[in-house]
This record gives structure tokens, C-alpha cells and sequence, in this order.
């Protein structure tokens, strides 16, 4: 290996896989191979400078890169207050940056909440990516969020959450037993000694490594062991797309212009079925902020549906732009049938705290839609709150 970079930028568009839902760029092995691997739960160590906030850094990149903000959404600590400041405008993030010990471990329960309410709805998505860069305050600081930290890793896998922990200290005080064997896979750069390479990588070898993002790659699980060099993203590069991320709004609620691509986007999700700005990036071959207004403008148009949770937006037209689903806004529309079903949800809904189009699914047998049509008349009528983001909407009128 050497200590020459490589470019994130030119990566991506050398080769990116498609083999995962969620891929994650390790850079390239001694022969000069590509090597991707799925995200997944992830322990980085390495002295100060020796590239592991700057891998952080490339998996966020990459993310913007190969997912919608419908399909991940980032959870970021920042121990240092100086990595994640500049992603506080994306429409990625899930809460804010969280920088002190209280707001971090907040976010973790929030995880553990998250966890829970997908397990009980039996939801697996869009996948959370929670990225904790110096995570020793938090651990010595706060004992709870081993705990936290240990629970996310075990449970989260399994509805689309994952964890990457990151610190400079090498120490089993913020590597602990119990976080080491619930996180088998490492990232190891350059350490100071033998016994740090010992701790995180059950062999000597890393206090040998070259820096400037020279790495070890080790599944403790599956003995996967691989030297690569990892690759370099720029403040530059990190600066522009964050920028063309936050610019890529809405003006006055509308987009000016349709797409030229847009009426070949509405015919190709019309006939697929399948609404979402990743669906259309590779299909087209186009970038997401492209796809992502194609989508918005969809919406916007009537032709598909607002998001709605974890769901699958609804398509709303067919080919011949028919309406696939009569969507009643007035109550008094209502058929005698739906006006009885509504009564009873609206009971229902009252009596358990549970507003979810999942939940009335499952309770009611009904379909989708129509569960999101009786949570919209619930909404109008003041019995439950407006959906903001992934929470669970409030119930407002108490037993």
C-alpha cells in the first residue's frame, strides 16, 4: 500500500455496484480493486489524522449519492463539534447534529423508540444510519449508552438501522467488551502501539499501517481480513453537494418547469408501480437531485401520493390518467358504510393512542388507501395531528 489518495468522486463513477440496498466504499485493496461492501454496523479506530473522519465522511457522501432521502435517513453525533456541522441543512437528517452527551443520548433513545415501534408494526424502513464520530465522552461520560449503543447494534439490523462508532482513543474504557462483541466488523487505521491493534483487531499489525487513510478491514465474525486503502473525500466536494442538496427546494411550493424527462417518468411509474427517486435514478441514469424533483413533481401533479410513513407512495392515475382511487376529502361524502367504519376508528383510535394507515391496516383488514382517506377525515376533524416526518401522529382527543 501507499500513501497516494483516493478520490471518493472518482470511485462512484468508476464502478458502484448495485449489488446492495445500502453500499459502503471501503476504497481500494493492494491489487487495485474496488472493494464494496453492504453498510453495516461498524467499530473505526485510528490515531488522530489517519483518515477515520474523513471515512464518516465518504459514507455520507455516498449515501447522497446512491439513496433518497425517503430511503435513509442519517442520526449524527458529533463529540469533536467540528465533522458534522455542515449537514444541519439536509433533508437527511433525522433531528438535528447532536453534539453534547445529553442531546446524543437522546437521539439514542430516540433510535430504541424507533426500534420498537418498527418491530411492533412490523416495518423495516427507510433504513437509519447513525454515524457517532469520537464517541469516547459519550461512553466514559455516560455509562447508559453502552447499554444503548450494545441494543441498537443487536436489535436495529433487523428493521434497517445501522450504527458507526468512531474514535481516536484505543482504550477498552470506550471499546469496551460488550460494544466490541455486539460490533464484529472493524475499521482500523493506523494505532500508536501493539496492544491497541490487539484490542480492536485480536492481532498485531495495525501500529504498522502508513496513515492518510491506509486501513484494515476485519470481520471478527467471518475472519474477512483485508488491507485497503480508503478513500479520500474533500471539504470541497463534501461542501458542493450539501449545497446542491439544501438549494434542491421547492420555490413557492411549485417547481417552475417540468422536467424534460417528466412525462417518461410518470408513464415508467405509472406501468412499475414503484414511486421513489433511487427507482429513477436507475433507470434513467440520472442523479438524485434530478430524480428527486421528478418525484416531487409527480406529487405534485396528482399522479402519485404524499409519503406516507415507511409505505410505498400510492399511484394514484393510470395510463390514461384516470384516477386509480376516488380520494374523498369532504366528510360528507363519505357513503353510509365508510361513515360507520369511521365512527369506529375514530373509537378505536382514541381508546389505543395508535394513528398509524399500518395500524388501521392490521385492525380493520382494510387497504391502504383507504385507512390513509379515514386518517386524513381524522385529521380534518381535530381527533389526530398532522403527520410530521417519521413520528407517529398524535392522537388529540383523549379517553
Amino acid at each position: 500500500m501507499n500513501r497516494e489518495y483516493i478520490y471518493l468522486k472518482d470511485l462512484i463513477k468508476e464502478r458502484l455496484r448495485e449489488d446492495y440496498p445500502l453500499p459502503m466504499i471501503l476504497g481500494k485493496d493492494s491489487k487495485g480493486e474496488i472493494l464494496i461492501r453492504e453498510l453495516d454496523n461498524l467499530l473505526i479506530s485510528g490515531h488522530t489524522g489517519s483518515g477515520k473522519s474523513v471515512f464518516l465522511n465518504s459514507v455520507i457522501y455516498t449515501i447522497f449519492n446512491t439513496s433518497s432521502s425517503e430511503e435513509v435517513e442519517l442520526v449524527l453525533i458529533d463529540g469533536k463539534f467540528s465533522e458534522f456541522h455542515i449537514y444541519e441543512s439536509i433533508k437527511y437528517l433525522r433531528g438535528k447534529v447532536n453534539q453534547n452527551i445529553e442531546d446524543s443520548l437522546n437521539a439514542l433513545k430516540d433510535c430504541l423508540s424507533e426500534i420498537e415501534r418498527r418491530k411492533r408494526e412490523r416495518v423495516r424502513g427507510p433504513f437509519i444510519v447513525i454515524l457517532v464520530d469520537e464517541f469516547a465522552d459519550l461512553v466514559i461520560g455516560e455509562p447508559k449508552s453502552e447499554e444503548y449503543i450494545c441494543k441498537i447494534a443487536k436489535e436495529g439490523k433487523e428493521v434497517g438501522m445501522y450504527i458507526i462508532l468512531s474514535s481516536s482513543m484505543a482504550s477498552e474504557r470506550v471499546y469496551t467488551e460488550k460494544i466490541r462483541e455486539c460490533i464484529p466488523k472493524r475499521l482500523i487505521a493506523s494505532v500508536v502501539s501493539k496492544e491497541n491493534s490487539i484490542l480492536l483487531l485480536d492481532e498485531e499489525g495495525a501500529e504498522e499501517l502508513l496513515g492518510n487513510g491506509d486501513m484494515i478491514f476485519k470481520g471478527m465474525d467471518t475472519g474477512e481480513k483485508i488491507r485497503v486503502q480508503t478513500p479520500f473525500i474533500s471539504t470541497q466536494d463534501t461542501e458542493k453537494i450539501v449545497q446542491r442538496i439544501s438549494e434542491d427546494r421547492k420555490i413557492d411550493g411549485i417547481y417552475r418547469l417540468k422536467d424534460v424527462l417528466y412525462e417518461d417518468a410518470k408513464r415508467v411509474v405509472i406501468e412499475s408501480g414503484n414511486a421513489t427517486a433511487s427507482f429513477l435514478q436507475r433507470h434513467f441514469k440520472i442523479g438524485y437531485n434530478q430524480a428527486a424533483r421528478l418525484i416531487d413533481q409527480l406529487e405534485l401533479n396528482g399522479v402519485i401520493g404524499s409519503k406516507e410513513g415507511t409505505e410505498k407512495r400510492e399511484i394514484l392515475l393510470d395510463n390514461k390518467e384516470v384516477p386509480l382511487v376516488n380520494m374523498k376529502e369532504d366528510k360528507k361524502e363519505i357513503d353510509m358504510e365508510e361513515e360507520m367504519l369511521y365512527e369506529e376508528v375514530k373509537r378505536v383510535v382514541i381508546e389505543s393512542g395508535e394513528a398509524s394507515a399500518t395500524f388501521l391496516q392490521r385492525h380493520f383488514i382494510i387497504p391502504y388507501n383507504r385507512a390513509c382517506r379515514i386518517l386524513k377525515q381524522l385529521e380534518k376533524d381535530g381527533v389526530v395531528g398532522h403527520q410530521i416526518g417519521e413520528k407517529p401522529r398524535e392522537v388529540l382527543i383523549k379517553k
